[in-house]
Parts: structure tokens; sequence; C-alpha cells
């Protein structure tokens, strides 16, 4: 497939998808809440991550310190 046929498809795609979304407005919003809820859960899992090794650091210093 040359690159002008590839683009041509491309583009039929793409205009197809934007007339599916506009008849289905459901469709789209679940997309955009699904998208939203896998971000969020990443960033709530990245910041129990950060808080579990800050955790940790604070632990290991006050062992270190002879705190403990």
């Amino acid at each position: 497939m040359t690159r002008k046929q590839n683009s041509a498809e491309k583009a039929r795609w793409k205009e197809e998808l934007r007339q599916w979304l506009r008849e289905d407005r459901d469709l789209l919003r679940g997309l955009v809440e699904e998208a939203v809820q896998q971000v969020l859960e990443a960033e709530m899992e990245e910041a129990l991550q950060a808080e579990r090794r800050r955790s940790v650091w604070v632990i290991e210093a006050d062992i270190t310190a002879g705190r403990w």
C-alpha cells in the first residue's frame, strides 16, 4: 500500500470514527470515564507507593540514628 493510499484510508477511518462517536454519545462518555478512571488509579497507586517508600526511609533513618 502506498503512502497516499494509507493516508486516504486513515482519513476515511477517522471520519467514520467521528461519525460513530457523534451518533453514540454514551460510548464516548464511557470511553472517557474509563480513561479518567485508569489515570486516577495509576496516580493513586503512585502516591501510595511514594508514601510507603517515604515511611521506610523515615524508619531506616530513625534506626540509623538510634531512635529505635
